[in-house]
This record gives C-alpha cells, sequence and structure tokens, in this order.
C-alpha cells in the first residue's frame, strides 16, 4: 500500500512509531539481567499477605517448560521463584502447600508480572 492510499491512523501510528525509535533508550542486556535478579513482592489477596519471589531467567525457565504436567510444571514454576527469593524454600515445601493456597500465590505473581490480568477491585 502506498503512502498516499494509507488511512490516516495509520500514518499517524507509523509516525509515532518512528518517533519512539529515534528517542528510545538502547537496549543494554546487563540491565535487564540485573533487573531479573531483583527481589519482587506480590500481595496474596486471597491469603491476606505479601509473598517474595524473584524473576526466572531464559535458562532456568527451561526446567520449567520442559515440564509436560501442567500441575507439576506451576509447581516447579512456583517451587523456583520462591526459591530465588528465600533458599530455605524446597520442593518438598512447595508440594506440601495446599492447592488452593499455591493457586493464589501463583496467581498474584503471574499477575504481578503481567502474565495474568490483575483482579478487579471489588
Amino acid at each position: 500500500m502506498s503512502g498516499e492510499n494509507k488511512p490516516a491512523f495509520q500514518k499517524e501510528y507509523e509516525r509515532d512509531q518512528a518517533k519512539k525509535l529515534k528517542t528510545a533508550k538502547l537496549f543494554s542486556v546487563d540491565e535487564f539481567i540485573a533487573d531479573a535478579d531483583k527481589l519482587r513482592e506480590a500481595y496474596v489477596t486471597e491469603l491476606q499477605c505479601k509473598v517474595q519471589y524473584k524473576k526466572l531467567t531464559l535458562n532456568e525457565n527451561s526446567a520449567v517448560v520442559s515440564v509436560e504436567d501442567a500441575t507439576e510444571r506451576n509447581r516447579k514454576l512456583l517451587y523456583l521463584v520462591l526459591r530465588k527469593a528465600d533458599p530455605s524454600v524446597t520442593e518438598d515445601k512447595v508440594g506440601a502447600l495446599g492447592n488452593d493456597d499455591a493457586t493464589y500465590i501463583l496467581r498474584a505473581i503471574l499477575a504481578d508480572l503481567d502474565f495474568l490480568p490483575k483482579q478487579r477491585a471489588a
């Protein structure tokens, strides 16, 4: 489609994207690596507590995605993100959590990371 035939909104979008590209900060892998190791907190509404966790790296995430069973994959994910924040967390401890409690915690962490939509206030 030639520039003359593009709708006005598309032209505006392309101008906006070009402007952002010119002014955007250059990606720094070192900054993102440091951010991945930052201690984070998510509030678990259902349990009325906060939980500390750390993001997984791509290398660490491969241990999660290789698990075929969805329940085991979620348990592994929860264990790894909690363990990074607190070395006293073990797979046995995470496995001993109630299913609903583990679900609430994982949901809060994923929402905090914007993998899930945040819950609306009642």
